[in-house]
């Protein structure tokens, strides 16, 4: 009931028109140029009134941790001014082979997602910078871990909902994480009575901007006019193995299909010329 109910709230909200400046070229009010992107914020806070409500008229035994967020932790972290070294030289080398992938595949994830709002004309910006984009991720995993946060990389959700809210700028990102250092002080008591069910339908209507059809048909019928292009079988490769393990294992799985059809795919006259030639 609580998704549902968010997926409506979130349509209708979408619904409104953007504002527009008037024939005197009068600026919209700050509460017209809002108003269409509080659907998210007005999902959740109706979200967890329900569950509050209900909390007190049945039995808190049927709230549990798969129906609501639950506990969340208040306050900041401590900061570790000391690393804590690795005891031995084989947990050394077992942190390190860890660590090699996991940079990879996050700088692959944030690269690739960069890209595709940019394709989708979601950042506001038509051009993406690998370098500045792994010295950004650099430095947030350098700050993560004198905090001891999980590795930092790109989410596609979280990026859909940052578009979902109007944003077009960096500033939007600032912003976002000045909001959470709020919440974690003053608001982890009603954000534990958040619906999962709200989240889901916050992302599942944010993301679909994502999907990208007409890219699909374009290979597709690329493949179809000539069988040694066969970009359409990794884009369906990384779609399926995306959505049945996580990005991650999408993104692995095209680098491999990638490669071994680049082994595969017999050459074209002409490409076959150049390399005699």
């Amino acid at each position: 009931a609580c998704g549902a109910m968010s997926i409506v709230i979130l349509l209708a909200f979408r619904q409104l028109p953007a504002p527009r400046a008037a024939a005197n070229r009068a600026r919209p009010s700050v509460f017209a140029s809002l108003a269409p992107k509080l659907g998210p914020l007005c999902a959740v806070a109706l979200g967890c009134a329900v569950i509050g409500i209900a909390w007190d008229a049945v039995d808190p035994e049927l709230f549990n941790t798969r129906v609501i967020v639950g506990h969340v932790p208040s306050g900041l972290p401590s900061p570790r001014w000391w690393p804590t070294p690795p005891r031995t030289l084989a947990m050394t080398a077992r942190l390190t082979l860890s660590a090699i992938p996991i940079a990879l595949v996050g700088f692959a994830e944030a690269t690739a997602i960069a890209k595709t709002s940019a394709k989708l004309d979601m950042s506001g910006t038509s051009h993406v910078e690998e370098n500045e984009e792994a010295l950004a991720l650099a430095a947030c995993n350098l700050f993560t871990s004198w905090v001891g946060g999980y590795p930092v990389t790109g989410s596609f959700s979280r990026t859909a909902i940052n578009a979902e809210s109007g944003a077009q700028s960096a500033m939007s990102t600032g912003i976002a994480a000045v909001t959470v250092v709020v919440v974690l002080l003053c608001f982890t008591g009603p954000l534990s009575l958040l619906p999962r069910a709200t989240v889901s339908a916050i992302v599942l209507i944010a993301i679909v901007r994502l999907i990208d059809v007409a890219e699909f048909r374009r290979l597709y019928d690329d493949f179809k006019r000539d069988h040694r292009r066969r970009d359409v079988w990794v884009f369906a490769a990384v779609f399926g193995v995306s959505l049945l393990h996580g990005v991650e294992s999408g993104l692995l799985t095209g680098v491999v299909v990638h490669n071994a059809l680049r082994f595969t795919t017999p050459l074209s006259e002409s490409g076959a010329k150049s390399e005699s030639e």
